[in-house]
Parts: C-alpha cells; sequence; structure tokens
C-alpha cells in the first residue's frame, strides 16, 4: 500500500499527517491482531516508511499495461 500527502498541492502538515496516518494504521494492525488471535489465526505484521521530498510516480517500466 502507498499513501501519498501533499498531491497534487503541498499542505503545510503533509508531515504531520503522515505519521499520524502510520499511528493510526498501527494501532489498528494491534486491533486486528488482538482479535484475531483468539480465534486462532496468524499474527500479521507490517512494516512503514516514511519519505519527503520530491518523487516521481505514475506507471514507469512497461511498454504494456
Amino acid at each position: 500500500m502507498m499513501a501519498i500527502f501533499g498531491a497534487p498541492l503541498p499542505q503545510e502538515n503533509d508531515s504531520y499527517q503522515a505519521v499520524c496516518t502510520a499511528i493510526d494504521m498501527i494501532k489498528a494492525l494491534k486491533r486486528f491482531n488482538d482479535k484475531n488471535c483468539q480465534k486462532g489465526w496468524p499474527l500479521l505484521s507490517m512494516t512503514i516508511g516514511i519519505n519527503s521530498g520530491e518523487v516521481v510516480a505514475g506507471y514507469i517500466g512497461s511498454e504494456h499495461i
């Protein structure tokens, strides 16, 4: 999953919003795992990376869609 903040126009709090979203994602996964652990299901894990600065985005690499 990729989330982009500040596109198409940057906002003053893009970095703050990205960090808040990451924290919410961590909390949501913990609730999910807590509930499903009781059912004997395996735990899920994730990693989160936050970056800032310019980016080139779009469909890059193949002539075929």
